[in-house]
């Protein structure tokens, strides 16, 4: 998990967006859950341009974890 997490990652600053989405979704195929994943799937989003996706991904986290302020704070 932690591999594919850092590679995404890599990828996603390196702006190599396909890769990065590939390697945040199978990283949430291992850890559905993960709100790291999914922020990651949500960065890659907003970097295709695809904002609403990516806020509706955002606001499920935050839901999801009400208590972390650094949940919501992804949404401003």
């Amino acid at each position: 998990f932690w591999g594919l997490m850092a590679n995404a990652t890599q990828a996603l600053q390196k702006r190599r967006m396909a890769e990065a989405k590939k390697q945040f979704e199978e990283a949430l195929a291992l850890r559905p859950d993960s709100g790291d994943a999914q922020r990651g799937l949500a960065g890659v989003l907003m970097a295709e341009g695809k904002g609403d996706e990516a806020s509706a991904l955002l606001l499920k986290i935050a839901e999801a974890d009400d208590d972390n302020p650094d949940a919501w704070s992804d949404l401003v």
